[in-house]
């Protein structure tokens, strides 16, 4: 019988497989597999086989002989000969005159004729069989079982889905994708069977499935494929007309494949799909571009445009390989080297004509610097005439900014002077709002901010909107966000201060997976970007989150991404130097003290920076301190003060971070007193947690049932933060003794960590099909709507997309929605909407 198939079929697991249940049937099997680099090279295939020793020089006959009496002696010999293409024409005539001679059974593997070259067409063709078998792709059914068999229990309907998506059906791709996929966690095994880990099944180890597949390649061949990858399929008659000897090549290699497009034409496209993602997932280099010329010669202006699409994406990753894989080396590198040369001719600007617009750029650049305070000195000297326009206002700032930084002890002076020097209401507007914002960030809702706010609440400008959001969110005093629209596009200023404020309501607000899925996707877009703002302040969030979740390594990873862009910009440090502290104390918690102290000591190039969110007080910083120098008491004593000073002055989240701190060192009844106190003014601790942690503390034995009290998402997990660090406590004080009340906080915190999982909480802002639905992308509940009444093919047609894309949305939808079934997507999407 000859099996035709691609070769990765038949050589990584057919006829393993095939062999195993033969010779369990009692067939005697003699496995022969050709080797492209041995084709011109006699025997060396059944020597391989063990089929014949090749002792000096022997004739043909004599081979022949010697294959002969090594398979007489079998009961029921069966050959089966992988990649025959492959095998030297003399080994393939002998094993022809085996199967003849003695009517042995073969089995020959090989793949369609058209992929054949010559050679391969002569070789696998000497081997007479009387049966052909065409292997199809496996569909869904079969991947199903063959994801069974290959991981010991069943996969989820999304994890199939993606398997044969990228697959395209081919049975040793398969397989790669499954084994590599459960190496790496990104598919992890559950009750109800193997389920997503991860937004993608793609890892490092694919790629080198990928690479064995096109190793053979020209340069033209790979280039062509590459430009496929980039824009997913392409009209076949015009990459035909431009491509044509690559385009046979590809085929003839079977790793291309065509399909019908909607207006009647046929369109070429890689196979398997994991190329496509091989291709989309590596570094943006000198073959990209090259495949992406070759794109733009097309007259093919879809193709061109979803290529076109994806350079962003692209250029993103090749900027976010740079931070990954160098350290950020690469981009960092450039920043400074440019930042230099626009400083160095901004000031010559400056001194040549010293001005409005020149004194604004050249102080702009000086924020990128650790001379700002000193440089900015220079300018103020010799006061520049300044108006209301937006350059004078952003001048004005900047005076406000260095008072506080270069005279912090005279800082109220000099700005009182300058609010009273300002005769222009526009700009004192301005000046008052960004005032407050400073004084705010270092003493909290003191009575001069608290005026101000008050007043604040009838004013429009943008700069007093933005300001007393961001004041009010901080304080608790408002609840619902301020959407960007009010604000003036002149000042980015303003729309950072307002996605700041934003974000902290997510915080108090969202469940916390969702939160947290905001902050990756937030991070992911920040590390794709040039904005270095953006990626200070999204990495603070994220670590913030990851290490009150005591999910150390990670929040350490988080912070190493700030950490590699080195000196921040002096308008946004404080999150920098709030994330310093951070990755000290996690490097503290991870028993790496010297590592601690060397971060540690970087912010004390930051002495003057103060803000209102947890870590930016430097009282943080003094306590890591302590607990470096194994002083605990102390440390948990300025912690203590510090939370309290803060919730004196309504900065509600720093102090429950700081309290919350000190509890996680030590626990206590002093410790909690204060915890209870500031949580009942935040909002963080309501009196179903309060009762569930002094439960813990006491050694209540109904501790277990108060779980049943927590209904909201954020108490569940801030619960499991505080009872861990009670468990731990008491496994300190009972090292190695039998400890009952441990083992029920143990069960209570998987409790805890299964309601969490179970998705039967409350979220404080969405409830219920109506909130899950919500998490849907624009693109996603397009899709998912479409799917009730049209199959894949038509939703594509209809959309402008590939079918590999609507699978790849229905199966996200199908995660976040939580149903196993097209049909049941489609009637939670029907009563999502009728809600």
């Amino acid at each position: 019988m000859r099996l035709v198939a691609p070769s990765e079929t038949g050589r990584t697991h057919l006829l393993g497989q095939l062999a195993a249940d033969m010779e369990s049937r009692g067939f005697t099997v003699f496995h022969v597999t050709g080797r492209r680099s041995f084709r011109d090279q006699q025997y060396v295939a059944l020597r391989e086989a063990g089929l014949v020793q090749l002792r000096g020089a022997q004739s043909e006959s004599d081979i022949g002989d010697e294959l002969l009496q090594s398979v007489a002696p079998a009961a029921h010999p069966v050959l089966l000969i992988d990649d025959a293409e492959h095998l030297d024409l003399t080994s393939a005539y002998l094993l022809e005159q085996l199967r003849s001679r003695r009517d042995t059974p073969t089995v020959v593997v090989a793949p369609p004729f058209v992929m054949l070259d010559d050679h391969g067409r002569a070789a696998s063709h000497k081997i007479r069989t009387t049966a052909r078998l065409e292997l199809e792709p496996l569909g869904y059914a079969q991947i199903s079982l063959l994801a069974q068999r290959v991981l010991g229990a069943p996969a989820q309907p999304e994890v199939i889905a993606r398997v044969l998506t990228m697959s395209s059906g081919i049975t040793g791709i398969a397989v790669a994708i499954l084994r590599s996929a459960a190496r790496e966690q990104h598919i992890v095994e559950q009750e109800n069977g193997w389920a997503l880990n991860a937004n993608a099944l793609w890892n490092v180890h694919l790629r080198t499935t990928v690479e064995q597949m096109i190793r053979h390649l020209s340069v033209p061949e790979l280039r062509a494929l590459h430009a496929l990858a980039l824009s997913e399929s392409v009209t076949t008659e015009r990459f035909r007309d431009l491509a044509r000897d690559e385009l046979l090549g590809l085929t003839k290699q079977g790793l291309l494949t065509t399909f019908a497009g909607a207006n009647g034409d046929t369109h070429v496209a890689p196979r398997p799909s994991l190329i496509i993602d091989y291709f989309q997932e590596m570094p943006i280099d000198s073959r990209y571009y090259e495949a992406l010329s070759l794109l733009r010669e097309l007259e093919d202006p879809a193709a061109k445009d979803r290529a076109l699409t994806r350079t962003n994406g692209m250029v993103a990753r090749a900027k976010t390989f740079d931070r990954t894989h160098n350290r950020g080396t690469g981009s960092a590198r450039f920043h400074r080297t440019e930042t230099a040369h626009l400083l160095a001719r901004s000031a010559r600007e400056w001194r040549r004509e010293p001005s409005v617009p020149t004194a604004v750029a050249y102080l702009d650049l000086l924020l990128d610097t650790d001379t700002y305070a000193q440089s900015a000195t220079r300018v103020f000297a010799n006061p520049i005439p300044r108006g209301a326009d937006p350059l004078s206002i952003r001048l004005g700032m900047h005076e406000l900014f260095w008072a506080t930084q270069a005279h912090p002890e005279e800082a109220r002076e000099r700005i009182e002077a300058i609010l009273a020097s300002e005769t222009d209401e526009t700009a004192l507007a301005a000046y008052s709002a960004f005032t407050a914002y400073l004084v705010f960030s270092r003493y909290g809702m003191e009575p001069w901010v608290l005026g101000w706010w008050e007043r604040a609440a009838k004013l429009r400008d943008g700069f007093s909107r933005s300001i007393h959001h961001f004041i009010g969110v901080i304080t608790g005093r408002i609840t619902k966000p301020l959407p960007g629209d009010t604000l003036d596009p002149a000042f980015d200023i303003q729309t950072f201060l307002v996605n700041v404020a934003n974000t902290v309501l997510r915080f108090r607000e969202a469940s916390p997976d969702v939160y947290e899925q905001e902050l990756h996707a937030e991070f992911d877009a920040s590390r794709a970007g040039t904005d270095n703002r953006r990626i200070t302040v999204s990495t603070y969030f994220l670590a913030q989150q990851q290490a009150a979740t005591f999910r150390d390594l990670l929040a350490t990873e988080t912070v190493n991404v700030t950490l590699a862009l080195g000196t921040p910009n002096q308008g946004y440090a404080v999150y920098f130097v709030a994330q310093l502290r951070w990755a000290a104390y996690l490097h503290y918690r991870h028993g790496e003290p010297d590592l601690a102290r060397s971060v540690l000591v970087e912010t004390e190039r930051y002495p003057e920076f103060y803000g209102p969110l947890p870590a930016m007080d430097p009282a943080f910083g003094e306590a890591i301190h302590l607990l470096l120098e194994d002083d605990l008491d102390a440390a948990v004593a300025l912690l203590l003060r510090t939370s309290e000073q803060c919730h004196a002055i309504e900065l509600s989240d720093a102090a429950w971070t700081y309290a919350a701190v000190a509890f996680t060192e030590q626990p206590s009844d002093t410790v909690f007193a204060q915890l209870q106190r500031v949580g009942a003014d935040s909002g963080y601790g309501s009196q179903p947690l309060m009762d569930l942690v002094r439960g813990a503390l006491h050694g209540d034995a109904a501790l277990l049932r108060n779980v049943q009290h927590l209904a909201l998402d954020a108490e569940i997990a801030t619960a499991i933060t505080l009872l861990d660090a009670v468990c731990r406590q008491r496994q300190r004080d009972v090292p190695g003794a039998s400890d009952p009340f441990s083992e029920q906080l143990a069960a209570t915190m998987h409790e805890l960590r299964a309601l969490l999982a179970s998705g039967l909480t409350i979220v404080a802002t969405e409830v219920g099909v109506e909130r899950q639905e919500a998490h849907l992308t624009k693109r996603e509940r397009e899709v998912t709507m479409l799917a009730a009444t049209m199959q894949n093919r038509e939703i594509a047609d209809r959309l402008s997309l590939s079918v590999r894309t609507v699978e790849n949305h229905l199966a996200r939808a199908m995660k976040k929605l939580e149903v196993n079934s097209r049909s049941e997507l489609s009637s939670r999407m029907a009563l999502a909407g009728s809600a």
